[in-house]
Formats: C-alpha cells, structure tokens, sequence
C-alpha cells in the first residue's frame, strides 16, 4: 500500500468535506465514492482544494464516509428503537388497564402439556407465592393463570384486598396486621381508601393519579405477613417459591437444580 505526503491541511478539508456529505439515511457507498471521484478527480470550479490528488487516497477517504454514513444511520435507528423500548418499559397508562368484565377468561384451552408439567419431580414439595396488589393484578395476573400458574400444583396468591379475580381466590396479606399498626403508619391510609371502594378498584384507580408510587410504599409491609402466611398455607413444603405478578420465571424447577 502506497503512502502519499499529503499537506495536513487539505487531509482537515478532505476530511470536514467528508463528514458535510453524511446525510442519513441515504448512505449508498457505490453513490458516495462516484461522488469523491467526480469532485477529487474532476475538480470543479469553485473546489476549495482545487487539485486532483491521489486515486488511493481518495478511495480511502470515501470508503471512510460511506462507513461513517452507514454507521451514523444505524445509530440514529438503533437510538429510536432504544428511546421506544424504555418509554413503554416503566409505569403504565391508566388506558391500558382493562375494566375486570374483559378480563381473559380462564376457561380458554391453550397448548399447554398440563397435565405433564404439573408432574415435574418435586413439583408436590413446592409452594409457588405470588405476591401482587389490587391495582397491579387487573393487568399482570391473567397471563399467570394462562401460562405458567397452569403448570403448578401448589400456589397461593396474596395482595392487599381480598377478592375473587378471573375464579382465583386472592388472600388479603395484610388483614392480619395489628389496627393499631394500620392506625399509625402513613402508609395504610391507601390500604383503607382501597377497601373503602373495593366495589369499584378501576375507577378508584383512574381518580387517584398517584396510586402507583402508594401502592408501592404499602407493598413493603407484605413482606413478613407474606412469608407468615405461606408457611401457614402449606407446612409441608419443602420450597417457598416467592414470586412478583411481573415475573417471568421459565423452568425455573427443572433447571435450577433445585432437587438435590
């Protein structure tokens, strides 16, 4: 490969040319070298250069733009299918909760091998606890009863309201908690407002904006009436198995070598 001296001046100039051309999405590298070659090769009036210099170096200039308006482009997409996937990542739109009368209906028959999964070696031995709130479960608990609740033999779903959701019974969590502690932490004064309109969860949920973050301030007092619980649902199980309505565990019993 041929080494040409060239001034660093018009190597700044060639350069600054290059990356003025880069105009996303249109990075056609067979367009971008014709172009380098009919203005490098062929100075027009009016080229601030205003030679003809080398064809290899010339190539190589124009490889080099047809590699930066390529990469440019990618990132350029790459960056909005990122700003797509986190702005639909985090709280969701109060639009999107559906009312419980259209809620999935549990009778519908999927292509799950029931039977056979609920057979898994040790299977009896595990107790599966989700653990969830009234104002999340309208919209995460169905596909658990869809899917993977269909491929265990025990399992126990605890929130902060007691209510029958989709033919599931759902345990209250935190009826056990003492009046004088429900009384006194700040944090129960959504508790109560939330049983207070048990009747009517959605609409609740839809004038009280800020029902997320007090959903999730409340949730920390399941925790040990949960674990409390558990034991009391199933004393024989050799594993508790806790679980959130937004987790998404796979043969998390066969591959976790859990048996031994």
């Amino acid at each position: 490969m041929a080494i040409f001296p060239v001034d660093e001046d018009i190597l700044y100039q060639v350069a600054s040319f290059s990356i003025r051309q880069l105009q996303p999405p249109s990075f056609d590298l067979a367009t971008t070298q014709s172009e380098f070659y009919h203005l490098y090769l062929d100075p027009p009036a009016g080229n601030p250069l205003g030679l003809a210099l080398p064809k290899a170096l010339i190539t190589t200039f124009s490889l080099l733009a047809g590699f930066l308006s390529f990469t440019v482009a990618l990132l350029i997409l790459s960056n909005i299918n990122v700003i797509v996937s986190f702005s639909g990542s985090h709280s969701t739109s109060l639009k999107t909760i559906p009312p419980v009368s259209s809620a999935i209906s549990t009778t519908v028959e999927l292509p799950l091998p029931t039977e056979r999964c609920r057979q898994l070696l040790g299977a009896d031995d595990v107790l599966v606890i989700v653990k969830t709130g009234a104002t999340a479960l309208r919209e995460r608990l169905s596909v658990h009863f869809q899917t993977t609740l269909q491929c265990i033999q025990h399992y126990v779903v605890f929130s902060d309201l007691e209510e029958e959701f989709e033919g599931h019974y759902i345990h209250d969590v935190l009826s056990g908690v003492s009046a004088e502690m429900k009384k006194s932490a700040p944090e129960f004064k959504f508790y109560r407002d939330l049983h207070e309109n048990q009747d009517r969860v959605i609409e609740f949920m839809r004038e009280n904006a800020a029902f997320q973050r007090k959903a999730w301030d409340l949730d920390k007092w399941k925790f040990l009436p949960v674990v409390e619980r558990a034991l009391q649902a199933k004393p024989d199980a050799k594993w508790f198995m806790f679980v959130e309505a937004d987790t998404f565990w796979s043969g998390l019993i066969s591959s976790n070598g859990w048996q031994s």
